[in-house]
C-alpha cells in the first residue's frame, strides 16, 4: 500500500515537472526566435531607415513598415538544402538580404554572409527584372541561382499596407 502511494506521488510529481518544463520551453522558444530575427534584421532595418528599437510584428513571414518598406522571410531550395532569407524591400526594389539558415558548404557559399562580396553588391537596389540579368557565382551556381529566385519571389509577394 505504501509503495503504491509513493509510486503514484512520484508519477504525479514527474508529470507536473514535465508539464512545467514543456510550458516554459514553448513560451521561451517563441521569444528566442523573435530575438534572433530582430538581431539578424538590425542591419537590414538600418538600410531602409527604420528605427531598430521598434518591435517587429511578423505576420505570415512579412513585416510591414512605413512607406512601402518591408522585411520578407522567404525559403528556397539550395544545393545543400533549404535556404531561409530575410529580404529588405522598398517598394519593388531589393535593398539587401541576409541568409538566416543554410546548409551550403562554407567554402563554396562564403559569399552568402559576406556583405562586401562583389556579387552581393550587384543585388542591392535591384528590381525583379534586373535580378534576372545578374550572373551567377562560379562554383556556387545552384546556391546563387536559389538566392536570386528567393529575392524575385520576395519582390513579387503581395504585401499588406505598411503601418506607421
Amino acid at each position: 500500500m505504501l509503495k503504491a502511494r509513493c509510486l503514484s506521488t512520484t508519477v504525479v510529481v514527474a508529470i507536473a515537472c514535465f508539464s512545467i518544463l514543456w510550458l516554459t520551453n514553448n513560451l521561451a522558444l517563441q521569444k528566442i526566435e523573435n530575438n534572433k530575427i530582430k538581431h539578424e534584421t538590425a542591419p537590414l532595418l538600418s538600410l531602409i531607415h527604420y528605427p531598430e528599437k521598434t518591435v517587429l510584428s511578423w505576420k505570415n513571414g512579412v513585416v510591414a513598415l512605413c512607406g512601402n518598406r518591408y522585411l520578407v522571410k522567404i525559403k528556397e531550395s539550395g544545393y545543400g538544402g533549404e535556404l531561409i532569407l530575410i529580404v529588405a524591400r522598398d517598394n519593388s526594389v531589393a535593398k539587401d538580404f541576409i541568409v538566416i539558415q543554410h546548409n551550403e558548404h562554407p567554402k563554396i557559399a562564403s559569399f552568402i554572409s559576406d556583405s562586401t562580396h562583389t556579387w552581393r553588391r550587384k543585388i542591392n537596389e535591384k528590381t525583379s527584372e534586373e535580378l534576372g540579368k545578374i550572373d551567377i557565382v562560379s562554383g556556387a551556381t545552384i546556391t546563387s541561382r536559389s538566392i536570386i529566385l528567393a529575392l524575385k519571389r520576395a519582390l513579387k509577394k503581395q504585401l499588406p499596407p505598411g503601418e506607421c
